[in-house]
């Protein structure tokens, strides 16, 4: 059963600087399949006279896979309760098990995207832009830093999307 509906944007009430660092997800489809991971780094904003999302996701990651070729992807926020199911998400890799089915988490099929029935909001964006993220262009130490101590050779790809539609529980 889906009880997620449609709410404008100005009824999207989410502190990014606080929802972001208290984890999300982030969901791609593509080929009739879908691939979750947990998120830690996003944002929200305005490009190109559009409402904008952006998430960061590192190409060694399962859903690097799936975003890379698909047309849309959703960011979903979660109540506390749920966040033993978003560090499955955030620590298992969909290659390996059926993260949905370990949750038990219910999906829920958009047209060309994925989200949950557990989400109290669903952000859902087609894509707009991607880059990587290359250490040439770090302006500081805190990029270089980052990566210094978590260097396993992959970097984070950025991705735009305009925002097309908001759901809420």
């Amino acid at each position: 059963m889906n009880n997620l509906r449609e709410i404008k944007l100005e009824e999207m009430n989410i502190d990014p600087f606080k929802d972001f660092r208290n984890w999300a997800l982030v969901t791609a489809y593509t080929n009739g399949k879908h691939n979750t991971m947990t998120i830690g780094w996003g944002g929200l904003g305005v490009l190109w006279r559009k409402n904008v999302a952006t998430v960061y996701i590192r190409e060694n990651r399962y859903t690097y896979e799936f975003i890379e070729k698909a047309d849309y992807f959703t960011i979903s926020f979660y109540e506390e309760k749920y966040k033993p199911a978003l560090t499955v998400y955030g620590t298992k890799s969909g290659r390996d098990i059926d993260k949905d089915q370990e949750t038990g988490f219910t999906p829920v099929i958009l047209d060309g995207a994925v989200t949950y029935e557990e989400a109290s909001l669903t952000i859902v964006c087609k894509k707009l832009y991607q880059a990587k993220l290359e250490p040439e262009f770090y302006l500081n130490e805190v990029a270089a830093e980052f990566y210094k101590l978590n260097d396993d050779g992959t970097r984070h790809h950025l991705y735009i999307g305009e925002i097309i539609k908001i759901l809420k529980k």
